[in-house]
């Protein structure tokens, strides 16, 4: 391998050329945002990333299984959240709706906690 000259930026940085592939190049342009970069250099940085953690872990097995399951835990987290979200406005709206019902009725706030109390025990009853 010859030597070069590199221009190292403060923040380590290297500024080198490289050829790639036309196919190569053009899916990387083409998938930025699936890859969550805004550039084709952050692009290269990512998979080079992964490609190295790949090489240095002796059993790529064991770095697949890693890297799947950091993934699969980002997305379970972020799948938690939104569902946590959409419950806590449909608790809303069933209050909401509740609250509503019971002034139609005329029910006092006694009867709403005795019908409450009714109530848990039968959704406990047919969640057992």
């Amino acid at each position: 391998m010859r030597e070069e000259k590199n221009a190292v930026r403060t923040d380590g940085i290297i500024k080198k050329t490289f050829r790639i592939e036309k196919e190569y190049f053009e899916f990387m342009q083409d998938n930025l945002e699936k890859a969550d970069v805004r550039s084709v250099n952050a692009f290269v940085n990512r998979a080079l990333a992964f490609y190295v953690g790949y090489v240095k872990t002796e059993s790529s097995g064991t770095y697949l299984q890693r890297a799947l399951s950091s993934m699969i835990s980002a997305k379970l987290d972020l799948s938690e959240s939104r569902i946590k979200d959409m419950l806590f406005k449909l608790a809303v709206e069933v209050a909401m709706q509740n609250r509503v019902l019971a002034r139609m009725a005329r029910i006092t706030e006694q009867e709403i906690a005795d019908i409450k109390v009714a109530s848990e025990e039968e959704v406990r009853r047919i969640f057992r």
